[in-house]
C-alpha cells in the first residue's frame, strides 16, 4: 500500500512540475541579439573576430545590456574556408539566450591546424574575460568568468580536442560536422576531459563522414564527464552554417533548426544548469525528430519533464553507456547520504525503485509514468543510478513540489 501512494505521489508532482525550458530551444530566446567586428591582441599578433551578445537593441555595433548578466562565454573556430560570418545566425541565436559568442577568424594557414586555433579561441575568450572587466569596453560586466564553453565546425572540431585538453576553464565542447579522423594527441585530450562533449554528424555527409569523425569524437570522450552524439539523418556538412550549399536529402531549414536546438539544450544543460535540457538531446524532446542519438556518459545526466505526446504522463529517462545497467527511484523524504556512488539524495526505507534493468544499445532510457490521482501539499524526491562496467554512479536528486 505504501508503494502504491509513494509512487502517487512521486507521479503527480512530476507531471505538475512546469518544464524550465518551456521555449523550444530552436526558437529565438528572450534577448536582444547584437554583433560587432572586434580585434584582439594573440601570441600570433592582432587577430580578428566577431562577437554577439544580448544587446539592448538588435544588429551591427548595437550597445550591449547586461541587465540579465553576466552570461556564459562561449567559442567558436569557424571550419576550413569558412569565415565568422558564416555563422552569424546560429551565435545570435545563442546570444539570444543569453550567452556571449566570440567567433576567431577568418584564420588561414597554419593558424587555423587545430592546435593553433585551439590556441586563437582560447586567447580570445581570455580577451573577452578582460574586456568584461573593463568599464571602457563595450563588454564590460557581460561575461561570467568560468564555465566556459567552446564549438568547432570541420576542421575546427578536432580544435575542440585540443581546448579541452589545455584549458580547464572550458567546461564543455561541441563538434558540428566535426573533422576527428582519432589521431593519438586528440584522442588524448578527450580521454581525459571530465567536461561535456557533444558531437554532431549529417547522415550523409560525403566530407567528413559521421562514422569516421563525429562518432570518432563522440567514442574518444566517453571515459569521462558527460557526451552526446547527434546524427542528422539527411543532415549534410552545412546545416550549422548560414550557406545552404549542401546536398542533404533533409532541408536546410531543417538541418539549421536541428543544429539550433541541441547546441543551445545542450548548452542549457551543462552550462546553466537545466539538467531537464537533456530530454531535446536523448528523450521524447527529439523522439520524432529525424535524428539518432547516443549517451556515453560517465555521470549521468537526469530529467524530468511532463510528457508533451502523452498528456497526464511524466516523462524521466537518464543517460549513461551502452547497454549500462540502470535504475530509477522516488522517495517521499529527501537525505544527503555519502555513498562509493555518490550522494544518495532518497531516504532508506522509503524508497520505491520503479524501473530497474538496463539502458538500452544508444545508452539512455526514457520512461513513461502515467500520471495517477494526488497528494497535495508533498514533495516527491527522484533519482538514478547507472551501473558502469567498473562502478556505478547516481545522478543529481530532483525535488518536485505537489500543488
Amino acid at each position: 500500500m505504501r508503494t502504491h501512494v509513494l509512487l502517487a505521489s512521486l507521479a503527480l508532482a512530476l507531471a505538475a512540475a512546469p518544464s524550465l525550458h518551456a521555449q523550444a530551444f530552436e526558437d529565438p530566446g528572450g534577448l536582444t541579439a547584437g554583433w560587432r567586428d572586434v580585434t584582439f591582441p594573440s601570441t600570433a599578433g592582432m587577430q580578428s573576430g566577431r562577437a554577439y551578445y544580448p544587446a539592448t537593441v538588435a544588429g551591427q555595433d548595437a550597445p550591449a545590456d547586461p541587465a540579465q548578466g553576466p552570461f556564459p562565454l562561449v567559442g567558436l573556430v569557424h571550419g576550413q574556408t569558412f569565415k565568422p560570418k558564416d555563422y552569424d545566425a546560429l551565435c545570435l541565436h545563442l546570444a539570444s539566450w543569453g550567452f556571449v559568442i566570440v567567433s576567431v577568424g577568418p584564420l588561414g594557414g597554419a593558424l587555423h591546424s587545430p592546435p593553433q586555433s585551439s590556441k586563437m579561441i582560447v586567447q580570445m575568450l581570455e580577451w573577452a574575460d578582460a574586456e568584461s572587466l573593463d568599464p571602457a569596453s563595450f563588454l564590460f560586466t557581460m561575461a561570467s568568468a568560468d564555465d566556459w564553453s567552446t564549438l568547432g565546425h570541420s576542421l575546427g572540431g578536432e580544435a575542440m580536442a585540443y581546448v579541452a585538453g589545455t584549458e580547464p576553464r572550458v567546461r564543455a565542447v561541441i563538434g558540428l560536422e566535426p573533422y576527428f579522423p582519432g589521431s593519438a594527441l586528440p584522442t588524448s585530450h578527450l580521454n581525459g576531459f571530465d567536461g561535456a562533449v557533444l558531437a554532431i554528424g549529417g547522415s550523409e555527409d560525403v566530407i567528413v563522414p559521421p562514422a569516421m569523425h563525429a562518432h570518432v569524437m563522440f567514442d574518444a570522450a566517453t571515459s569521462l564527464g558527460r557526451s552526446a552524439f547527434i546524427e542528422i539523418v539527411g543532415g549534410d556538412h552545412y546545416g550549422g552554417t548560414d550557406d545552404d550549399i549542401g546536398s542533404g536529402s533533409l532541408s536546410y531549414a531543417e538541418q539549421h533548426r536541428l543544429h539550433r536546438r541541441v547546441v543551445t539544450a545542450f548548452l542549457a544543460a551543462q552550462i546553466k544548469g537545466d539538467e531537464d535540457a537533456w530530454v531535446d538531446l536523448l528523450g521524447e524532446g527529439v523522439a520524432t525528430e529525424p535524428v539518432n542519438r547516443e549517451s556515453g556518459s560517465e555521470e549521468p545526466p537526469l530529467w524530468a519533464l511532463p510528457s508533451v505526446p502523452f498528456a497526464g504522463s511524466l516523462a524521466v529517462g537518464l543517460g549513461g553507456r551502452s547497454l549500462d545497467g540502470a535504475f530509477l527511484a522516488m522517495s517521499p523524504t529527501p537525505a544527503s547520504l555519502p555513498t562509493p556512488f555518490g550522494v544518495l539524495g532518497l531516504l532508506p526505507g522509503q524508497i520505491y525503485v520503479y524501473y530497474g534493468a538496463g539502458l538500452n544499445v544508444e545508452g539512455w532510457h526514457e520512461e513513461l509514468i502515467p500520471v495517477p490521482p494526488s497528494l497535495s501539499g508533498r514533495t516527491a524526491y527522484l533519482q538514478g543510478l547507472v551501473v558502469h562496467a567498473v562502478g556505478a554512479k547516481l545522478t543529481r536528486t530532483g525535488a518536485y513540489a505537489i500543488p
